[in-house]
């Protein structure tokens, strides 16, 4: 049996009043086993998005992620179209049963793990990162557009993390000897990287890969506890990370969604 769900979001930025319509198209999602339909309706910035599920299931943060690819493909010929880089921000869903859910602001996980003191920035770690000039920016920069876009999590948490091998590799060094010194510098094990280069590959070659909320949250945790040792390496004058307060970050390569 067909269910039915309704999105609603804005369109950034909210000071261009985007006002345009899409017919109703079917979308099939074979890593999940999902078939939906959906229309499309944008009005001064704002959007309706009615969708109905006609086979499969999955969690609602899951689903909200597919929604957004949806709505990002549109996006991109739109901005191309307009020359104005456009972004979709889902708000809440009107779910089966008359329930509603509304999407938090920051990415779960991550939000919780946060301080109200981490808020305010150190001028040593700023003085740290700006001392790297490019890598620095890069890693902070890609993470930060993972959060943005679900389909490409893993492409830009894995670029971070090649950004930070990058910032310690010195010009003498062969790739797999720059790869054991940034595994040996941060005390991470060689599977912990894999497991996020695993959700890298399809879309660094421009395909397109779906990931379950479990498995972005995973890739975040781990990007996370990368960055957080990089920076601690950064502030302790690029020294390597000592064993006894940095045990080894190993995690499971687990294998793709068939």
């Amino acid at each position: 049996m067909s269910q039915q769900y309704t999105f609603y979001g804005r369109i950034l930025p909210e000071r261009v009043p985007l006002t345009v319509a899409f017919p109703e198209f079917q979308f099939r999602c074979d890593e999940f086993g999902l078939l939906y339909s959906c229309s499309l309706m944008i009005k001064d910035g704002q959007f309706v998005m009615p969708v109905t599920l006609e086979q499969g299931s999955a969690d609602i943060e899951s689903f909200r992620n597919q929604v957004i690819d949806v709505l990002e493909k549109r996006l991109n010929l739109i901005s191309y179209l307009h020359g104005t880089p456009f972004a979709a921000d889902v708000l809440s869903v009107a779910m089966p049963s008359n329930q509603w859910f509304f999407f938090e602001t920051g990415i779960p996980g991550l939000k919780q793990k946060r301080q109200p003191s981490q808020h305010a920035i150190e001028e040593r770690l700023l003085r740290a990162v700006e001392a790297e000039i490019a890598p620095g920016s890069i890693v902070l920069r890609d993470f930060r557009l993972a959060m943005t876009s679900p389909v490409t999590t893993g492409f830009y948490c894995y670029r971070a993390i090649e950004a930070m091998m990058q910032s310690m590799r010195t010009t003498d060094q062969k790739p797999d000897d720059s790869w054991q010194a940034f595994r040996a510098g941060l005390r991470i094990s060689r599977a912990t990287i894999l497991s996020v280069k695993n959700h890298a590959d399809a879309p660094r070659h421009g395909k397109p890969s779906f990931l379950t909320s479990d498995e972005r949250a995973d890739i975040f945790n781990i990007t996370d506890e990368i960055i957080r040792r990089y920076l601690e390496y950064l502030l302790r004058s690029k020294s390597p990370l000592p064993p006894e307060e940095f045990p080894e970050l190993t995690a499971e390569v687990r294998p793709r969604n068939p």
